[in-house]
């Protein structure tokens, strides 16, 4: 017998990964406030912050990292 909260789950998975993305529009104001939030603090999700150099930044934000694919 299926689980009634396994639909449960997956819509709240939803949610959270909608406001998550929302967040990134908002840039880093929005994200601090994503990770602050209940979605955010949720464990399962292991959404975290990543302290990393201004060199390392302009590098990222200028394209010079090569992405892995699966």
């Amino acid at each position: 017998m299926p689980s009634i909260s396994n639909p449960i789950i997956e819509v709240w998975d939803n949610v959270v990964f909608e406001l998550a993305e929302k967040a990134k529009d908002k840039g880093i104001k929005g994200i601090d406030e994503f990770l602050e939030s209940p979605g955010g603090k949720e464990k399962r999700y292991d959404f975290a912050k990543t302290r990393i150099s201004q060199d390392t930044l302009n590098k990222l934000l200028k394209g010079k990292f090569k992405l892995w694919k699966n």
